[in-house]
């Protein structure tokens, strides 16, 4: 072995070849100041120094070392996790990321891949052509300069090694933290949990078991709960009928055939001026909260203009990329995909692309949930991911095991990540394909776990939480975590995470929005933007849903986000804050919210409503519970486009997933008791009204009918106050159009009124009711046959 040279410091010129994810080769020339006697590197255009023994791997085996132990992730990476995961491309992963900012990205080269990582020191290459000075000065000394540089990071790593060996040997080498235990269901409902069962039994103990036609206990059990809460609705709507329809359009008109009996003037007479004050009541209580409603929606679109023309102020000025540069946060995008096709695929990654937040710091992380074939599709959607993003997919690509919800609790899953290039504009993204494991490959769905499956793979309570808790990481978190940091995005930087749908389209400036809100806000730990309608005249099934899904943004939301408890972040548009900026304290990732959003115990069919359809309204209900400090807000300047159903079939489909799911996430808000307010005047009482006016709707729809009839057709007159309130139900609407510059709304408000209300408030909540023991998505995500296509790749 060559002994050192005597001088103090070593002057190495790196000529590397390029391996960014694009293929194209580049050249970078740098300069790395090397001390023998320091363990820093001084890197020129770089301030401060690096440990370079932040880029050892201390726990590769060194020869005459019986250790065999793997490195932890999240500082140092061993040499089997440092490829990327498309392993076709080659790409190598580059820990020094600021040297190559000005010239690309580089392949590091191994210098000896037992001791020391790729990263450690880069074998410096000459260019015979050069005719660099310097070049030329150093390449006389190469041999020497690289012998002695493998000679000082070969001994530091055994001293390192031997010394942790000492450590191991005596019980004293630092341990990942303990894990979780596995997450059990809460145990504050327990009675009403033993209760419901058995009163669900009584409701239905003349139809004996063997006339219910569901195979198995459970599923009888069910059965018998769905008809259960049916009775208590149909019994509801006939009390409404009866109290507010029967006996005011009856018997309490001006002239009824009873008016000369004097047991009618005695007691229906006093029945009926209670009822009429009821009424009134009903009317003005309605009335009032439109108008709150609507001053709520006011006040937020005056926040909203302001907060556009503070931005336009920003990016007008002179110094705004600067800015922007040292303020912005890392987002990570998260895409869950299920059985998309190309064009709805490449819509939702266009619009990430485009959006004006600086491209450094966001990176796409889209989950495939299973090797799915669309119906009507002739590859799987991992394969039309590929052929957008540029990556490789095969059969043969490794699959990392991972702990997954489901029945198997196992499951495999295949990384591939790089940069996206359209035009000047780029994109970071990481794929994570679910491939199942081997004996799911006959499978029509192999991998498939679910929606909450895939959330919990990336930021919440997987990958995220245990990084942050510095837990041992599984399989699929070492790669991810690899993957993250070639794309100069590690995890513990990532500061916001931005939940959207496959079939979502974002405009331009909204993630910009929802960024300075949260970054101006920092009591806000989600915010959500307005949802509007992509295909609005597919049908006439899509026109009825327009006004709909104003309303319950523009009004609804703005209501609740001025409180600060908006109880329904949708997964198709929401921004949330990962951890706390202050004292770095997990909050997406909290272990509370892990243990409470992962549990696999899901037996019930109040938990199965929860967890299985409703994923977003119950982790909503989580955030409130856990984080009472924290505001969930609504950001009307940032807005995005989805693709609602355009069939009949298709809106059965999802109204009824979202009807039972809200319908049981609104019993689980009346436990939440850190809501705002008191008493009659809180939000839970908001709750409580919201869930007994679901179960009357039918009833409701049908005295709406029957008072047009009586009024307008049999000649009974109407009371100017009634006129008057009617009007300001009706008019505190128009009023948001105006405001709002939504005039077009007004036409879809007057088509909801005719068409969409029948379908809304009679057909919609009868038929979920109905079916509210059917836990499958129905019409909404239709795969194709058991015949898979020859494109397609199956599980390893």
């Amino acid at each position: 072995m060559i002994d050192p040279p005597d001088f103090g410091r070593l002057e190495l010129m790196e000529r590397g070849r390029g391996g960014g994810g694009d293929g194209r080769n580049d050249r970078f020339a740098g300069f790395a100041a090397f001390d023998e006697t320091s363990d820093d590197v001084a890197v020129p255009g770089l301030a401060g120094t690096f440990d370079i023994h932040d880029y050892i791997d201390e726990e590769a085996p060194v020869p005459g070392s019986d250790s065999n132990s793997a490195c932890n992730p999240y500082g140092q990476m061993s040499p089997k996790f440092l490829s990327f995961a498309d392993q076709s491309r080659g790409n190598r992963p580059d820990p020094l990321p600021g040297r190559r900012q000005a010239a690309g990205s580089s392949s590091p080269v191994d210098l000896d891949e037992t001791v020391i990582t790729a990263a450690a020191l880069p074998t410096p290459q000459v260019d015979n052509r050069s005719t660099n000075r310097r070049s030329n000065n150093l390449s006389s000394n190469f041999t020497a300069i690289l012998v002695s540089s493998r000679h000082i990071l070969r001994e530091r790593a055994k001293e390192k090694q031997e010394k942790k060996t000492k450590l191991t040997k005596s019980g004293q080498s630092k341990k990942y933290n303990p894990s979780l235990p596995d997450p059990k269901k809460d145990d504050g409902d327990s009675c009403t949990a033993r209760c419901w069962p058995g009163f669900s039994f009584f409701c239905t103990c003349l139809i004996p078991s063997c006339l219910i036609c569901k195979d198995g206990k459970a599923a009888k059990k069910a059965w018998r709960e769905k008809v259960t809460i049916f009775e208590i609705m149909i019994v509801l709507d006939f009390v409404f009928l009866v109290i507010f329809g029967a006996i005011p359009l009856y018997f309490c008109r001006e002239v009824t055939p009873l008016d000369d009996y004097e047991w009618y003037q005695t007691i229906i007479e006093p029945t009926c001026l209670a009822l009429n004050y009821v009424m009134y009541g009903i009317l003005f209580f309605t009335a009032g909260i439109l108008l709150l409603q609507c001053m709520c929606s006011l006040i937020l679109a005056a926040q909203s203009l302001h907060m556009k023309m503070g931005y336009s102020k920003f990016v007008k000025s002179s110094d705004c990329r600067q800015k922007r540069m040292q303020q912005d946060s890392a987002i990570m995008v998260m895409v869950p995909c299920y059985n998309e096709g190309e064009s709805e695929l490449r819509k939702t990654i266009k619009s990430i692309l485009d959006t004006d937040y600086p491209q450094e710091n966001k990176v796409l992380v889209v989950v495939a949930d299973g090797i799915i074939t669309g119906k009507g599709e002739w590859m799987n959607t991992p394969l039309h991911l590929s052929k957008i993003l540029g990556f490789k997919v095969s059969r043969k690509d490794p699959g990392y095991s991972y702990k997954s919800i489901g029945a198997s609790g196992e499951n495999k899953a295949s990384v591939y990540s790089g940069v996206y290039t359209a035009g000047r504009k780029s994109l970071k993204y990481v794929v994570i394909v679910k491939r199942g494991r081997p004996e799911e490959k006959d499978s029509p769905k192999p991998g498939n776990r679910g929606k909450r499956d895939s959330q919990l793979i990336t930021c919440m309570m997987g990958m995220l939480n245990r990084v942050h808790y510095d837990r041992r990481p599984c399989e699929l978190d070492e790669v991810m975590i690899n993957a993250l940091n070639n794309l100069e995005i590690p995890p513990t930087e990532i500061e916001y995470m931005m939940a959207i749908d496959a079939d979502t389209r974002v405009s331009k400036l909204s993630m910009s929005y929802m960024h300075r809100y949260m970054q101006a806000n920092d009591r806000v730990l989600a915010c959500c933007g307005e949802t509007k309608v992509d295909n609005k005249t597919a049908s006439w099934v899509t026109m009825i849903q327009i006004y709909d899904y104003f309303a319950s943004h523009a009004l609804k939301k703005s209501f609740e986000s001025i409180f600060g408890c908006v109880t329904c972040l949708p997964g198709c548009f929401t921004m949330l804050r990962i951890y706390c900026p202050d004292d770095v304290r997990p909050l997406l990732s909290s272990d509370n919210v892990f243990q409470a959003y992962s549990r696999n115990d899901i037996e019930s069919l109040h938990d199965k409503n929860l967890f299985h359809l409703g994923e977003d309204r119950m982790l909503t209900t989580l955030l409130l519970k856990h984080f009472p400090e924290y505001r969930l807000n609504f950001v009307p300047a940032a807005s995005c486009w989805t693709i609602v159903p355009d069939s009949y079939k298709v809106l059965l489909s999802q109204r009824r997933r979202w009807i039972n799911s809200t319908f049981h996430n609104m019993w689980e808000l009346l436990k939440v008791r850190t809501l705002c307010g008191c008493c009659c005047l809180s939000m839970k009482a908001v709750v409580a009204i919201d869930m007994l006016s679901t179960m009357i709707l039918p009833a409701a729809m049908l005295y709406g009918l029957s008072f047009i009839y009586v009024v307008f057709v049999a000649g009974e007159p109407i009371t100017q106050l009634t006129l008057i309130l009617f009007g300001i139900i009706l008019g505190a609407q128009v009023l948001i159009f105006m405001v709002r510059s939504r005039v077009d709304h007004l036409f879809w408000f007057l088509f909801y009124l005719v068409v969409g209300l029948p379908v809304f408030f009679f057909i919609l909540p009868l038929y979920s009711f109905w079916n509210m023991d059917d836990l499958s998505w129905g019409t909404t995500r239709q795969v194709a046959d058991n015949k898979k296509p020859a494109s397609a790749s199956s599980p390893k």
